[in-house]
């Protein structure tokens, strides 16, 4: 869960956005697997797509960094609902 809500409040390009969309795709079809060796690989991907991880190779006034696109606070919202049912979501559509 602390993983989920470090995601977002990351700011990465929208390639970057991009990977950590696949990675979450691949979460949540993990968990609805029930494969808990793909849920820890999945989860470990999306942590490399972080900030710290893609921060040091960004060319500066190329692709600028910005808050999670709806979209995926949809996908993480859906996994949040998955693992923990009472925990609080954001909407998808709060202007970040």
């Amino acid at each position: 869960m602390d993983m989920l809500d470090a995601v977002r409040h990351w700011r990465l390009t929208p390639s970057g956005w991009a990977r950590v969309q696949e990675a979450l795709q691949e979460l949540e079809a993990a968990l609805q697997a029930e494969d808990e060796r793909r849920v820890h690989r999945a989860t470990a991907l999306v942590g490399l797509c972080g900030p710290t991880r893609v921060g040091s190779s960004l060319s500066p006034g190329l692709d600028e960094p910005e808050a999670p696109p709806p979209s995926t606070l949809e996908i993480i919202n859906r996994i949040v609902r998955r693992i923990a049912p009472d925990e609080e979501t954001v909407p998808a559509d709060d202007g970040r």
